[in-house]
């Protein structure tokens, strides 16, 4: 895995339904049963506008890390063939949640998230 990729990568609800302006980062979020996952701060009454309904966009630990991997592979496949990529506009999947590399610099890669499971 690629030094300190966890600091480089921020994750945006992908729901462009709810936030067709805007880019909103998702926020780590205690959980009811000990556990922690990642969600849209659009959940919360407190973040959104008056008449705007909730977002429950969201993603489990386990399934942030994969992406972190993900990418993580895709770097360091790059490196090893002395390639230079940028990784803006690839798109994948994993379990149904939609992922999308919407900005990649050299020290930030902001990602959108989707998972259609968790958004009525």
């Amino acid at each position: 895995m690629i030094k300190g990729i966890w600091n480089m990568i921020e994750v945006y609800c992908g729901d462009k339904n709810k936030h067709k302006d805007k880019d909103v980062q998702l926020e780590v979020v205690q959980g009811v049963f000990n556990g922690y996952f990642y969600n849209c701060p659009h959940y919360k009454d407190e973040n959104r506008q008056e008449g705007e309904r909730k977002c429950c966009n969201r993603i489990s630990p386990v399934e942030y890390e994969k992406m972190i991997d993900h990418i993580s592979k895709l770097l360091e496949e790059a490196d090893l063939n002395c390639e230079q990529i940028n990784l803006a506009g690839y798109k994948w999947k994993s379990k149904g949640i939609q992922f999308e590399i919407f900005e990649h610099e050299k020290d930030k890669i902001k990602v959108y998230m989707f998972n259609p499971k968790e958004v009525k």
